[in-house]
């Protein structure tokens, strides 16, 4: 879809919602999405004025899809959250290009995408910032292979001296075991960067094998 005033193409997210709880749901997701985003845009700003960088250098790139706006059709309870186009689709539409062609990911393709979801992960923990759904499925690709993290739906912003948040779910073949079957002394699962890094290590292994390392069928 094309906004109008620019002719810039985006992508629209649509949500069906059935209940007020379902809309304030994608409410705190376009909170959360807006939020990250702009705290690191604060710091690539702060990063980029503090280093000795030659003034035609570039910012520090975001690796978060960049939220545009939002609106609701209250008649047909549906929701659409736009954010910026990425052209070469999800990893997960990747990792099923190969699956359908029958090749395999070069080591050199392999490291690079594993380099550029690193560095996007360092940006949100090194802010504080637990995504919490990392999956082939909300890393998107532009149109230069650079990674970009999508749905915010579950990412959370750490408290001042805490290391943790609580957790609230996530997609079981992504989650750390911790979360599955881990509880804290107040009876409640508690969600770290660590769970981050643990629905990483899945990707990458999809990424490279093509396959989920504990479940045969696709997820």
């Amino acid at each position: 879809m094309k906004e109008i005033k620019s002719q810039r193409i985006v992508a629209i997210k649509e949500v069906d919602y059935d209940s007020d709880e379902e809309k304030q749901r994608f409410h705190k997701e376009v909170s959360a999405m807006r939020d990250v985003y702009h705290i690191l845009q604060q710091a690539s700003s702060s990063s980029s004025s503090s280093s000795s960088q030659s003034s035609d250098s570039q910012p520090p790139f975001i690796h978060v899809v960049e939220p545009l706006g939002y609106f609701l059709n209250e008649d047909k309870d549906k929701a659409y959250l736009a954010f910026e186009y990425c052209e070469n689709g999800d990893l997960r539409q990747y990792i099923q290009k190969m699956k359908d062609s029958g090749t395999e990911i070069t080591e050199a393709k392999a490291f690079e995408i594993i380099k550029q979801v690193t560095l996007a992960l360092n940006q949100l923990h090194m802010n504080g910032i637990i995504h919490g759904g990392i999956k082939p499925e909300n890393i998107l690709l532009t149109k230069d292979f650079r990674v970009k993290l999508s749905d915010f739906g579950l990412t959370r912003k750490l408290q001042e001296g805490r290391g943790y948040i609580t957790h609230h779910g996530g997609t079981t073949f992504y989650l750390a075991p911790e979360l599955l079957h881990g509880q804290s002394a107040h009876g409640k699962r508690m969600k770290t960067i660590a769970a981050d890094i643990w629905s990483f290590g899945i990707m990458l292994f999809e990424l490279l094998a093509q396959k989920h390392p504990f479940f045969n069928s696709n997820v």
